[in-house]
């Protein structure tokens, strides 16, 4: 409901000349639910004399919605950053592209979509099936990001980002993404989907907030190059993060999230969260 998330509008209400967050705009999996949409995040920053700029992380069926619902406009929206081919990681980016074409058509500015190197063809491809670039203002980039450790995603004024790969299927090069924010210092790492990786592990180094994904409890089967909740634990622990957000939930085992938190307590004893729809964090 709107009303339950008026806390969450547009920056500019706040009155605060600098401000950064991370808001939730989706945390299930694969399979949405009436509570929960495909992972997705946008992060939110604030600086004087600068003004706005929003960058999206993954980009699910329903992202134009929630950044309407957050009152964020396109004109703010610079970059959006896909990190694997998987379909619920993407599938809303020609309708949101759709949306910024014809709520803004005086933009000239470029709107720039990372992913994997491997990944740009693919990206491409949907894009050009769309048919958006015909009807356009604004050039769409699509920018490969090198699969390696500690790759430049992009830096601006406000946060330097970059990634690792990460360990999910092999045939879909993956990512896992780190904002060091500029004004603050801070850092927000968010894993993509993956199963347990030493490589992130030493990427996610002293993290302020990791936002891992968490494919339910270990007593159930779980897909490969997933994480359960105990898994997640022991790589915040190893990652000695701060605090912990769990997201790319399961909505179809749908576990209690007290158990959740109680198998990743085994291994973690820092502040956890299991995220819902929304969630913000300042960072």
């Amino acid at each position: 409901m709107l009303e339950d998330c008026k806390h969450l509008l547009y920056m500019d209400d706040t009155k605060d000349d600098n401000m950064e967050k991370i808001v939730l705009l989706g945390t299930a999996g694969a399979v949405t639910n009436s509570e929960r949409d495909n992972v997705s995040l946008v992060y939110c920053a604030q600086k004087a004399p600068l003004g706005a700029y929003h960058c999206l992380l993954e980009c699910g069926g329903s992202a134009a919605h929630k950044l309407a619902k957050l009152g964020i406009p396109y004109e703010t929206l610079k970059d959006i950053i896909i990190t694997h081919t998987h379909l619920d990681h993407l599938y809303g980016l020609p309708g949101l592209i759709f949306s910024m074409i014809y709520r803004d058509r005086l933009r000239t500015q470029p709107l720039r979509i990372y992913c994997p190197e491997p990944a740009v063809g693919a990206l491409t491809a949907l894009i050009e099936l769309s048919d958006l670039a015909a009807h356009s203002s604004f050039p769409f980039e699509v920018r490969g990001v090198p699969m390696e450790e500690s790759a430049l995603v992009l830096e601006n004024q406000y946060a330097r980002i970059t990634s690792t790969p990460v360990e999910h299927a092999p045939d879909v090069p993956t990512i896992g993404i780190k904002i060091h924010s500029k004004p603050s210092n801070r850092i927000f790492v968010y894993s993509s989907d993956t199963g347990y990786s030493e490589r992130f592990i030493h990427f996610a180094q002293q993290a302020d907030i990791l936002c891992h994904e968490c494919a339910g409890l270990a007593k159930h089967p779980i897909p490969a190059l997933h994480s359960t909740a105990l898994q997640v634990g022991l790589v915040a622990e190893q990652s000695a993060a701060k605090q912990l957000v769990l997201v790319h939930l399961d909505t179809v085992a749908n576990d209690d999230p007290a158990e959740i938190v109680a198998e990743v307590r085994q291994h973690f004893s820092g502040e956890v969260s299991v995220a819902s729809d929304f969630d913000e964090y300042a960072i």
